[in-house]
């Protein structure tokens, strides 16, 4: 069981990514009421406040008297770190992969460790849909899209995340780009779920190397000629 400091460490924690990293609450934005976020986190309305308090001291949020507590505009908070400069690139699809290639078998291996319940029941979810997907289409595409975002969301790594979203933009944009259909190939499909059982197992070594299998037989389908 965690002490006091412990679970008003993980509440800033929790509270901290959802503003930087889900982005659930952003600049402006009014918290719900203490009764309702305390029962979201699953801890007290006490904890809960020892925590707002303390994201109040370094300017995350903001308490005002008879209205509420609110996000702060606070910009080192949302320092893009150049990424933002990303989506000017013309990239070839080709090259997306070859990165892809590199990130995200690593990436996968750390949301293995790190997913939360939360993180699993999503992952399960966007591999079920896309299972159920048409041969192609936008909902396969968008599927397919999700599926990958949230095992990037299951790091809990501000800095991946972000990449992430660059790399899945980025792709997305290649392929209208270079007019190639995404499509739903029984192979790819198969992919998916054994990325997710692996995940559903903690087995990091394991989800890495389905994610790297997966990657290549993309490229290999996509005849992109790595």
């Amino acid at each position: 069981m965690l002490d006091k400091r412990s679970l008003t460490d993980q509440t800033i924690k929790e509270l901290t990514e959802m503003i930087t990293v889900k982005q659930t609450y952003k600049p402006g934005d009014k918290l719900p009421n203490e009764l309702v976020l305390a029962e979201e986190l699953g801890v007290s309305r006490t904890t809960l406040r020892d925590a707002i308090t303390y994201l109040s001291s370094i300017n995350v949020l903001e308490r005002k008297r008879g209205k509420g507590t609110f996000v702060i505009d606070n910009e080192a908070l949302h320092d893009d770190y150049g990424f933002n400069d990303l989506n000017f690139l013309q990239v070839k699809l080709k090259d997306l992969y070859e990165v892809r290639l590199i990130v995200e078998p690593e990436m996968t291996a750390i949301a293995a460790r790190k997913a939360t319940d939360e993180d699993l029941q999503k992952i399960i979810k966007y591999t079920k849909l896309i299972e159920a997907s048409p041969e192609e289409g936008d909902f396969t595409a968008d599927m397919n899209k999700k599926f990958h975002n949230a095992i990037a969301l299951a790091t809990h790594n501000e800095f991946i995340i972000r990449l992430y979203e660059n790399i899945s933009t980025a792709t997305v944009k290649a392929f209208n780009e270079e007019s190639i259909i995404q499509k739903n190939d029984e192979v790819l499909v198969m992919s998916h779920s054994m990325i997710t059982e692996m995940m559903k197992c903690r087995d990091a070594e394991g989800a890495k190397l389905a994610m790297r299998l997966h990657i290549k037989q993309s490229i290999d389908f996509y005849n992109l000629k790595i």
